[in-house]
């Protein structure tokens, strides 16, 4: 789990291969998925503007939160 920006506050990984993004309130906001890899590891970018996340094998993604950029193995 990591905190983050105001427009996703929390983010959580799962073993499943993907991470959600929560509201304050509870909300699902929306779901990431990496290629169904557990997911170990997120964090932030330092901006804000994009979320890390890493996977058990030593897989990662950087997904940005800006929708004219591209996520990044």
């Amino acid at each position: 789990m990591a905190c983050g920006p105001a427009e996703a506050p929390i983010v959580t990984a799962s073993r499943d291969g993907t991470a959600a993004f929560w509201s304050a309130a509870g909300s699902l906001l929306q779901v990431l998925e990496l290629d169904g890899q557990p997911l170990t590891r997120v964090a932030w970018r330092s901006d804000g503007k994009a979320l890390a996340a890493g996977g058990g094998e030593g897989d990662w993604v950087l997904w940005p939160l800006d929708p004219n950029e591209e996520a990044r193995p």
